[in-house]
């Protein structure tokens, strides 16, 4: 062998120790951790009912912030790994399906968040149950519940049913004692407002509807707006017929400020509506409970 091979051998072995030696080093530095995990079977509603009324939602998902910073947004219920130790605080915030919709998913404003500081440690789980409020901040403008023998709703020059009213039925009722129940005839109309109407702030202010229903045909819900001489009937969000009950939160905030805005100068008050039509060639039923108009 000569003298040049030798050293070119020589060199191609150091070469080779010293990369399996960096190497070693550096993944001796990377140190990787191992998660833990935090698991959340569902998201619970409190509220001042003499203020706020039921407690009924419809949480799909979670907002999780890890000291102060998102984490994700997570369906529930949910399993999610956390790849940090030690103290952390973990808050939560409820998430709906805007106007019933999945495609809009975003974190309630009128609920509060849940916080809470775990300690975590490398491969454990953490079961967290979280309860949020409504925020301090929310205003109840109306809800009507059934609860107590009447209601606060009124026909509208729309509505031509003839079967309305208050069902104790424990097969038809939602939560509580009683419910709201239509029974539409064929070719029949139903639309019921709220008695009073309401001055809402506009200017962009987050107001949403909120309703429980349970129906044997689409329903609509909306608003009407009284401004001076003018009544304008504002149609906000069509649901689909639904056998089990279901809660929708209907964001009004950009069609109440828009319709302040064009009569400006005048009063403006406004009512919620619930309505619906029969084009079938038999009776059906329509439920719905909890009307909430809700606002900062």
């Amino acid at each position: 062998m000569t003298i040049q091979k030798l050293n070119n051998k020589i060199k191609l072995i150091l070469g080779s120790f010293i990369l399996v030696t960096l190497s070693f080093v550096v993944s001796c530095k990377q140190k990787v951790t191992v998660p833990a995990y935090i698991l959340i079977d569902s998201l619970k509603i409190k509220s001042i009912y003499i203020k706020q009324g039921s407690t009924a939602a419809s949480i799909t998902d979670v907002w999780v912030y890890v000291d102060g910073t998102l984490n994700g947004i997570y369906p529930l219920p949910c399993k999610f790994p956390v790849a940090l130790t030690g103290e952390h605080k973990i808050s939560i915030q409820p998430g709906i399906k805007e106007n019933g919709l999945s495609s809009t998913r975003i974190n309630y404003p009128f609920y509060g968040t849940f916080d809470t500081t775990l300690t975590i440690e490398p491969e454990k789980e953490y079961q967290v149950n979280p309860i949020v409020p409504y925020r301090d901040a929310t205003k109840m403008e109306y809800f009507e519940d059934f609860e107590n023998g009447g209601y606060r709703l009124k026909t509208s020059t729309l509505n031509n049913s003839d079967s309305f009213y208050l069902t104790d039925d424990v097969n038809e009722v939602f939560e509580g004692k009683k419910s709201a129940k239509a029974v539409l005839k064929p070719n029949k109309f139903m639309e019921y407002a709220t008695t009073d109407s309401y001055a809402l702030p506009g200017n962009g202010i987050e107001t949403y509807i909120e309703l429980n229903y349970k129906t044997e045909i689409d329903i609509e819900v909306g608003f009407y707006q009284s401004a001076g001489s003018q009544v304008v009937r504002y149609p906000i969000v069509s649901l689909y017929k639904s056998d089990k009950w279901k809660k929708v939160y209907a964001k009004i905030t950009s069609e109440v400020s828009t319709q302040i805005i064009k009569y400006t100068g005048q009063i403006s008050n406004f009512s919620v509506y619930v309505k619906a039509e029969n084009a079938e060639s038999v009776n059906k039923t329509v439920l719905f409970d909890n009307i909430k108009l809700v606002r900062f």
